[in-house]
């Protein structure tokens, strides 16, 4: 069982201590439909990110936990982003620090009692917090995208780039009229 968050409760795919389940998407499924209706988007939405997402992250379980945990730590040290480039991003969502909270400061009363380190090991709960961030970015998403590139994508595909390259490079490519090589590649992932 899991434990509660921000006063409701929601259950653990696997239990503490006995690593990813390693069934496949079928396993994880019970969680994506139910985190997607309480954030409010289409689960097949949820569930095509999350199943690009997960990734090997399934299959290497432990693995993958102490990779996440040596990020967690080194970002703490101030060398992760230094080294890489980017922030590091934890769960089974690949969650940035900035989406995490910023899910968290919209949805306080789902998410107001957690912390992103958490994602790290509990993987309902990393499904939840990519429920309500890719709800985020529709909602932005449906409130600043030219029409034309709507029109192109849809609401849903450009809330899907923006998950994997972020706000600021979706703006710049609705200045440019089209998404780039990433934006492209994981919206079409998305909307298969």
């Amino acid at each position: 069982e899991g434990r509660p968050v921000a006063g409701q409760e929601h259950r653990m795919i696997t239990p503490p201590g006995y690593g990813r389940a390693r069934q496949g998407p079928e396993a994880w499924a019970p969680s994506v439909v139910a985190a997607a209706e309480e954030a409010g988007i289409d689960p097949r939405f949820l569930m095509s990110v999350m199943m690009i997402e997960v990734g090997k992250s399934e299959k290497l379980g432990a693995i993958d936990d102490l990779v996440q945990v040596a990020q967690l730590v080194s970002e703490e040290a101030g060398i992760y982003s230094d080294l890489k480039g980017n922030p590091p991003s934890l769960g089974w969502g690949n969650i940035q620090e900035s989406l995490f909270n910023a899910a968290r400061a919209n949805h306080p009363e789902a998410l107001g009692g957690v912390e992103w380190r958490d994602l790290i090991l509990d993987d309902s709960l990393a499904i939840r917090v990519t429920a309500f961030a890719l709800r985020d970015l529709q909602d932005e998403v449906a409130a600043t995208a030219p029409a034309a590139m709507i029109e192109r994508y849809s609401t849903m595909g450009l809330a899907a780039a923006a998950y994997n390259i972020g706000m600021g490079n979706l703006e710049d490519a609705y200045a440019a009229g089209q998404l780039g090589p990433l934006g492209t590649s994981y919206s079409s992932a998305v909307m298969r």
